[in-house]
This record gives structure tokens, sequence and C-alpha cells, in this order.
């Protein structure tokens, strides 16, 4: 045993190099596609063409917005240096980063609980295993990326903490800034820097002031450029309006439903994963009461409580800041925030580290039913998440559950029509996203009836209907509906309604993907 820990790095390392290739494994037929994957790759690859982060309509012209920051796009650009595609460039930096982001998580447990190496492997086997983070990863999202740079920058801040090093303070900031740049949310790793700094205990106010005035300059400055950028160039800072559109009844079971699979993840379970998932809901809850009995007993007898140490503050700030933050967004910034697994991702990782390290520090000197109990907790949740891990990468290898990706869209009748249209001729689509993702050809998007980010009316939508109507009168171009995309995309007007809206002749009709229009000349 004392080999082993003297070789921790080591270990952790192979099980990052394992995650690796899982996510390898996972994407071998194509890595999954979303309508963010649309704007990440089109940027990317307008990026490269010297039209900035920006996405093509045809005919020559781009959108730009600024709805994404430009961290990912720009790493996605960076594949033409060497002659590879954004789309295979995302599938490589993806696996990289899920073998970097199990390795750092492992590494930053190992680190909180002063060398507990079999936590630090349990806790990096649950991030391995965990459904949602191998799907996260086979995709081309801007998570990875975050994720990698959200755990350096939490343990360099934790690190500061300790030895008030400025260094350290200094790598904080850089990393912050750099998440930040990948996904806006990156203000909540602000906001946990600015807490962590503002409640550090033994330093004088003025120390503080020297320490906030560092990090929030490293950490903040790039994106303050950013939305300069963006307000010249596209007239808002992050392409988002504040308005209010309430947390509703739906959300909120959206989001006990998330984390209730964290704990309960059952999809297309068999009849050991249940068993396995009573085992930790029994045993998860008699550790809660037993740590709350603990707790009750300890300040009964007036001894002194093993506080968390101040190198834990930042993991617990992001944890109970991000979740409030998303609330917010959800109720004056942005309608669409779903409170899903992949939007609440960051807190199920630094939730497990939070885990891992009370389960370390706070049961050593626990009785030894309580000690087993937390490790029959433990060890049921990860061989459930082992099955269902399992069962999420043989459906994504199998080319299932990858969005655009997946086979329905790869043998698409309608998508074939498309690749052979003539070039040049202007394509609107309720589904512009996938028509430029699986055939190369730009398309425009149809007029939305009202925002999705903010729930209010367009009040251009009739100038927008008469804009498309002449370009597809005049250039003799097509309007193409995808049925699939209508539910998920109601603020677009339905097919129906764009019959009663323009004068409109079906092409061709497939029965279960959609139908190609033109304008009756």
């Amino acid at each position: 045993m004392q080999a082993v820990q003297k070789h921790p790095i080591v270990i952790l390392a192979c099980l990052g190099l394992l995650a690796s290739i899982v996510c390898i494994y996972t994407t071998s037929t194509g890595i999954g596609l979303s309508p963010d994957s649309f704007y990440y790759i089109a940027s990317a690859r307008s990026l490269t063409e010297g039209k900035g982060v920006s996405v093509p309509l045809g005919l020559g012209e781009y959108e730009y917005t600024g709805h994404f920051p430009p961290l990912y796009p720009g790493l996605l650009a960076l594949s033409s240096l060497s002659g590879y595609d954004p789309v295979e460039t995302a599938r490589w930096l993806g696996a990289f980063l899920f073998g970097a982001n199990v390795f750092l998580a492992g590494y930053i447990i190992y680190k909180l609980t002063k060398g507990a190496l079999l936590v630090a492997c349990l806790g990096a086997l649950v991030i391995l295993s965990a459904g949602s983070l191998i799907l996260i990863h086979s995709y081309a999202w801007s998570e990875p990326p975050f994720f990698f740079l959200l755990l350096i920058g939490l343990h360099l801040l934790s690190s500061f903490l300790e030895d008030h090093r400025m260094g350290f303070l200094v790598g904080a900031g850089v990393a912050t800034a750099l998440a930040f740049l990948t996904r806006y949310v990156g203000i909540v790793l602000v906001m946990t820097g600015v807490f962590s700094l503002i409640l550090l205990p033994k330093a004088s106010l003025t120390q503080k002031i020297k320490y906030l005035v560092v990090y929030l300059l490293t950490s903040s400055v790039p994106i303050g450029l950013w939305m300069v950028y963006n307000q010249y160039a596209a007239g808002s800072l992050a392409d988002r309006s504040i308005a209010y559109h309430p947390v509703n009844i739906i959300d909120l079971k959206r989001l006990l439903k998330t984390i209730a699979e964290w704990l309960t993840y059952t999809e297309k379970a068999g009849v050991l994963q249940y068993i396995l998932m009573a085992v930790v809901i029994v045993s998860g809850l008699c550790v809660l009461v037993g740590s709350a009995v603990l707790f009750f007993r300890w300040r009964r007898l007036n001894r002194e409580m093993d506080l968390p140490r101040v190198s834990v503050w930042p993991y617990v700030f992001f944890t109970f800041l991000y979740p409030a933050f998303l609330l917010v967004s959800l109720s004056f910034l942005d309608a669409q925030t779903g409170l899903d697994t992949r939007i609440l991702s960051p807190v199920f990782i630094t939730g497990v580290i939070l885990l891992a390290t009370f389960l370390a520090s706070q049961y050593a000197d626990a009785p030894a039913v309580l000690r087993g109990l937390a490790w029959v907790f433990c060890v049921s949740l990860i061989c459930a998440y082992l099955i269902s891990g399992v069962k999420v990468v043989q459906s994504l290898h199998a080319g299932e559950n990858k969005g655009y990706a997946s086979k329905d869209w790869a043998n698409s009748k309608l998508l074939e029509q498309i690749r052979g249209l003539p070039e040049g001729i202007p394509i609107y689509s309720n589904g512009q996203d996938v028509i430029y993702l699986l055939t190369g050809r730009p398309a425009r998007g149809i007029p939305k009836m009202y925002s999705p980010n903010t729930m209010r009316a367009n009040e251009r939508f009739e100038e927008g209907m008469q804009s498309m109507q002449n370009v597809l009168k005049e250039k003799k171009g097509v309007l193409v509906i995808f049925y699939e995309l209508q539910e998920q995309r109601r603020y677009l007007p339905a097919e129906f309604d764009l019959n009663e809206l323009l004068p409109l002749k079906r092409v061709t009709k497939w029965s279960k993907e959609g139908s190609l229009y033109r304008i009756e000349q």
C-alpha cells in the first residue's frame, strides 16, 4: 500500500487515460451534434475564413450575434493549422478533456483529503462513469473546456487561500478569465473568488482589497473587452435582454428530476441496477442521519468540530452560487436556460469533490457502523454508475443519442435532396443548423414569432416574413420544414401558419421528415 501511495499521479493519470479511451470509443461513429454545436462549428470555420465569430447565411452573408463567448470556437479553429475540420477537432479535444477532467477531479480530492488516494480514485471513478458526463464529452459542446478551466481555477484559488502565494491568485484569475470566455456562466466562478477573498481569515482589510483588485483585473478584464466588442458589433453585450419570465413548475420539476437522476440513474435499468439504487438510497439516508447525530453529539459533549478547511471554501461557494445564478438567469436573462443534467453538470462535479472530501475527513473517527455504511453507499453508487455508464457508452458507440449525428438524421431523404440542390440558391428553414452541419450548405432561419430568450413578441416578424418571401421569389430559393423540430421550436411559425402567410407550393414531402417548398411564381 505504501508503494501505491508514492505514485498517486500515475494512478490518477491512468484513470484519466481510461476516460479518454472511453470518449474516443463513444465518438468512433462521429461526435454528437446539437443546435449549440452548429454555432461553435460554424463560428470556427468562419474564423478560419477571416469572417470572425459568425455563422454563414448563404449568398456570401454572415451573422454575428455574440450569443456565445469566443474561446471554444477559437480552439476548434486552430484545427485549420493542421488541416483538420472543426468537427474532427471537437472529437479529439473532447476525448483529451474528459481524461484531463477525470484526472483533475481525482487530484483535487487527493489534495483536499491530505493524501486519501483510495477516496480520490473512487471520486474519479464516479466522474468517469457518470452517464451525463460521458454524453457531454461526446458532443461538440463548450462544457468540457469549461470543466477543465473551472477545476484549475478552483484548485488555484483553493491553494491561494491556504498559503497566500500571489502566483496562485494570478493563476486562478487567468483560469477564471478563460472559463468566462468559454461560457458566460463563468461569472459564477468570479463571484466564488470574490466571496472567498472577502471572507479570507487572518487577512487585513488592506490585504483583502489588494487581493480582490488583482483577482478582478485578471479574471474579468478579458470578458469585459469581449462584451465591449459585442456591443459595438451586435448592439448587445451578450445577445441577452433583461425581461421577467419567472421560474415555473416545469422548470422546478426538471431540476428535481436532474438531482434525483444523479443518485438514481435508472434509464433502461435492469434488476441489478434497481437493487443497487435501493442500497444507495437507504445507505445514503443512514449516512445523512448518522452525520446529524454525530454533529449534535459533538455539540453536546462540547467537542471541537473538525470544520472544513479554508481550501474547501471555493468548492462550497461555487456549488451553491451556480444553481442560484441559473435561477436568476432563467427568470430574467434567458428563458431557455434548462435545469437539466447538462446545464447543472458543473455542480455535479464539485458536489462529488465535496462529498468525497466530507466522507474522508468527517468519518475518520466515526463509529465503525457509520464508516461501513459510508463505504456501502460509495461502492454501490459507483457500481450503479458503472452499469449505466456502460449502457450510455454502448448507445453512443452505436450511433444513438447523438443529436443531429444520430442514424435517423444521417439517413434523411430530405437532407439528401438538399444536398442535390443547385449551388447559390437561398435556403430558409426551421432547421438551418442541421442543414449546415449535415450537408455543409448555409441556410437562414425562419423569422421568429417571439424571442425564446425573453418570451417577448417579435415586433419585426411581418417585416421578416415579407423579406423572406421576396428573397425566395426573386432568387428561386426553397423553404424546408422539418417536422421533428416544429415541436421543439414553437417560437417559429409551423407549417400550417407558413402556408397561411405565404403563397407556398410544395415541391416534395417526406411523410415522417418534412417538406420542401417554393414560392408560387
